[in-house]
């Protein structure tokens, strides 16, 4: 991945991580959500594949996971909240077209985004 072009990005309020990665020819991006009890490493082995499909990738580690802020109040992590984070990050991006990729717990907040 190092051979890669790609930026982090880190939210302030609540701290967000997310790596993205530019794609070739295509004007889209696949927005990938980790699952419950996980983090963005989950994909580690994806990214550059994806990539390569002409498609831009981002990579998130939703709040609580990874190196992101862990509130210890529970609505906090609720699925509306990480749904807002998630509109907020595609915000920051500027991303135009995003096709939402998602697994076990986090793939409702994919829908919800659809619905925002």
């Amino acid at each position: 991945m190092a051979s890669q072009p790609f930026h982090i990005l880190q939210s302030k309020s609540p701290s967000l991580i997310t790596l993205r990665m530019p794609g070739g020819s295509c004007e889209a991006h696949l927005f990938t959500l980790h699952g419950l009890l996980s983090s963005s490493w989950d994909w580690r082995h994806m990214i550059v594949r994806l990539r390569n499909t002409g498609y831009g990738v981002i990579v998130p580690d939703l709040l609580g996971y990874g190196d992101t802020d862990k509130p210890v109040e529970l609505n906090s992590y609720a699925m509306t909240q990480m749904t807002h984070h998630i509109v907020e990050i595609l915000d920051i991006e500027d991303v135009g077209t995003c096709i939402g990729v998602a697994h076990d717990w986090y793939a409702p907040a994919v829908l919800q985004c659809y619905l925002c």
